[in-house]
């Protein structure tokens, strides 16, 4: 392909962009496995109780749905925390994905205080971030 695109025609214009638009699949495809293999690793982080990498945004693959858990967050929150020792919030995240609540949020920890505050009624705060079920 000539440097000076002015020279070019408008046939050979187009047969360029046809080109370029050929590879779209292959890269959408390649785009895809990407990343399930990190969906895999980050499942894997999460499941040693880790905190996946707060690195460039992440997205759902195209097509894919949030996921769906058997129960609220609230009640998984509650399933978590005893009476008798405060968790903070990291810890309380990492028990309820070890439980096997799952999530695709980047900012997961403001929806579980966001969950901390709706549930007043089970939830206690113990201390500064630190939080236990009402006796």
């Amino acid at each position: 392909m000539p440097k000076n695109k002015s020279n070019l025609t408008l046939a050979e214009l187009l047969n360029a962009l046809n080109r370029h638009r050929k590879k779209l699949p292959a890269l959408h495809k390649k785009a895809d496995a990407l990343r399930k293999k990190l969906a895999a690793v980050e499942a894997e982080i999460a499941a040693l109780g880790g905190i996946p990498s707060s690195g460039a945004k992440r997205r759902a693959p195209a097509g894919s749905r949030r996921p769906r858990n058997k129960t609220n967050l609230g009640d998984a929150i509650v399933a978590v925390l005893s009476k008798d020792k405060p968790l903070s919030i990291a810890e309380i995240i990492a028990a309820v994905k070890m439980n096997g609540y799952s999530t695709t949020s980047d900012n997961f920890s403001t929806i579980v205080y966001q969950a901390i505050a709706r549930e007043k009624r089970r939830i206690a705060k113990a201390s500064r971030g630190l939080y236990v079920l009402k006796s």
